[in-house]
C-alpha cells in the first residue's frame, strides 16, 4: 500500500484505500496496526524524523487506548478525521514541542417516528501545540 501525507487529506485517501479492500483484507489492516501501532502509522503515512521521534515518545498508555479504538473504527469502515496544523511552523513553537495528540469518539443516537433508528459515530484525532490550543 502507498504511503500517504500527514495531514487531513491524506488520512481521507488512505481511509478510502482501505474501505476499498475487501472484509478480510481490512481485518488484516487493522490487526496490523492494533498489533503495532507505531509501525503501521510510520508504514502509511509520510513522516519527517521529528515525527518519527515523536511517535516512538508516545506513552504506551495513549497506544493502549488508541490503537484498538481505531482498529474497531477501521474494521467498520467508520469515519476517522484528523485535525491539525499543516507544520510545527503554523503553531506558536516553531520545534514541535509542546505537541499533544488527542483523540475521541463521538456518538450520535436518535429516534422518530419518522425517520426510525440512526446511530453515528465518528473518530477524531486532533493535533494542536501548547502555543495554540
Amino acid at each position: 500500500m502507498n504511503t500517504f501525507p500527514f495531514n487531513a487529506a491524506g488520512l481521507k485517501a488512505l481511509l478510502q484505500a482501505l474501505y476499498a479492500l475487501p472484509d478480510e483484507a481490512l481485518k488484516t489492516e487493522a490487526e496490523a496496526l492494533a498489533k503495532d501501532y507505531r509501525a503501521w502509522l510510520s508504514n502509511h503515512f509520510k513522516l519527517n524524523q521529528q515525527q518519527l521521534k515523536f511517535l516512538q515518545r508516545i506513552d504506551d498508555r495513549f497506544i493502549e487506548k488508541a490503537a484498538p479504538l481505531t482498529q474497531s473504527f477501521l474494521i467498520r469502515r467508520l469515519p476517522i478525521t484528523l485535525v491539525k496544523p499543516e507544520s510545527a511552523a503554523e503553531s506558536a513553537n516553531k520545534t514541535g514541542e509542546g505537541k499533544l495528540v488527542d483523540f475521541g469518539k463521538k456518538s450520535s443516537v436518535s429516534y422518530s417516528d419518522e425517520s426510525g433508528f440512526s446511530s453515528d459515530e465518528s473518530l477524531v484525532y486532533t493535533i494542536s501545540y501548547s502555543g495554540n490550543i
